[in-house]
């Protein structure tokens, strides 16, 4: 099932990465009021709470809301894996990082088996510090689904030999 998964219910930590943005997650969520916050690129991180691990589908900032809206035109994230380690390319070593489009802050993909991401703030409207900071995680956070996707794979497997 496809919906936000960044909630409270299933995150163990949700904070900013460096003291220096001087602000905190509280209204940081989908719908909520946002986040304000004293830098221009600041970093936050997720991790989600164990033993799931999630199948993220997009990571993005929302900047619409009538009442409350967002100047966050573009992100970089990297994503986290079971072992808590930066994924990385195996070839080079270097962490893999997925940056969205300009002015548009949504990075879309098929995002497997994630602990948690960090995502970085990278370009505001007017240069601004960051205003109504509010991160969106799209995908499944489901111990019952990971069950089911592990008999389908059982199943294939043994039909297979």
């Amino acid at each position: 099932m496809e919906k936000n998964i960044l909630t409270r219910d299933y995150v163990e930590k949700y904070e900013f990465f460096n003291s220096s943005s001087l602000c905190t997650t509280g209204n940081a969520y989908e719908n909520e009021k946002g986040e304000n916050c004293l830098s221009k690129d600041p970093e936050v991180s997720v991790i989600f709470k164990r033993p799931n691990l999630a199948t993220v589908l997009s990571v993005g900032v929302q900047v619409e809301s009538l009442r409350y809206p967002g100047n966050v035109e573009q992100i970089r994230a990297v994503f986290i894996n079971a072992n808590n380690s930066i994924i990385t390319n195996e070839v080079t070593g270097q962490p893999i990082e997925w940056t969205s489009p300009n002015d548009n802050p949504t990075i879309k993909g098929f995002f497997p088996d994630v602990r948690g991401l960090r995502l970085k703030v990278l370009k505001t409207a007017n240069n601004a510090t960051v205003q109504r900071l509010r991160v969106k995680v799209v995908g499944c956070y489901s111990s019952g689904l990971m069950i089911l996707f592990q008999i389908h794979f059982l199943l294939l497997f043994y039909f297979l030999i």
